[in-house]
């Protein structure tokens, strides 16, 4: 019984951090995560109704709820795979941008860190731009530009820190 507990909440909270880290995409993680987070919502309803039927104890089923929650909240409220991935490739991202706002490109497609660049441009504004997914409806991917309001039409926007934004353009 209880390392199907387990199962019921490991696989969401694996589904969603792999989403974040290895798709790489935390739109998607917003996206995906009330669909992910639904099946332990009904497993674990059955299960404490099963368990005050049988007078057994909650305290195994409640914890482990406890924990997925919390685990699982912070990877959909707040990206941090996804934000980890950014932080420890941030150098190579730097060291692009740099290269896109000199006038010198590298070519595409390429390597920054743990992601691809398919497409590197400079925007109106010094916005230097590296497209993970460039779309003809509207790019995804790193933007670096001082200031709050990005001179882009953005569908979304996620601030990683001073600089730099991860957007979809609408």
């Amino acid at each position: 019984m209880k390392l199907f507990l387990i199962m019921i909440y490991a696989i969401p909270a694996i589904a969603i951090t792999a989403i974040s880290a290895i798709v790489k995409d935390p739109i998607l993680v917003s996206i995906s995560a009330p669909f992910l987070a639904a099946f332990p919502i009904v497993v674990t309803s059955m299960l404490i109704g099963f368990t005050i039927k049988k007078n057994r104890g909650l305290a195994s089923i409640v914890a482990l709820m406890l924990v997925y929650w919390v685990f699982f909240g912070s990877v959909a409220a707040t990206s941090w795979p996804f934000r980890l991935l950014f932080f420890l490739s941030r150098s190579s991202i730097e060291r692009a941008a740099n290269q896109v706002q000199a006038g010198n490109p590298p070519k595409t497609p390429f390597r920054v860190g743990v992601f691809r660049i398919e497409k590197a441009e400079l925007k109106s504004k010094g916005v230097v731009c590296l497209w993970t997914d460039p779309d003809p409806g509207g790019d995804k991917g790193f933007i670096r530009h001082e200031g709050e309001i990005v001179p882009l039409n953005l569908f979304t926007c996620i601030n990683l820190d001073g600089r730099w934004k991860y957007v979809e353009e609408d």
